[in-house]
């Protein structure tokens, strides 16, 4: 993880294994119960497009925000 504003409510992390991929994550309130939760990715200095990529994400997050949920370690 490079940043995190939780004012701002953005985080940025970097990986660098087969090349230089970023994500930044924005998550601004929804109601009162609800978040919204917005990535970008970049692969080297390119956007990445690939749903698939994302998919993968959101995936990984809901299951983390599950587990966080129900106390499982």
């Amino acid at each position: 993880m490079d940043k995190a504003d939780e004012e701002l409510g953005v985080i940025t992390a970097t990986r660098l294994d087969g090349g230089t991929q970023r994500i930044t994550v924005t998550v601004r309130p929804r109601g009162e119960t609800q978040l919204l939760v917005r990535a970008n990715m970049l692969r080297g200095r390119r956007a990445v497009t690939d749903l698939l990529a994302y998919q993968n994400f959101f995936t990984s997050l809901s299951k983390s925000i599950f587990l966080d949920a129900h106390l499982v370690e």
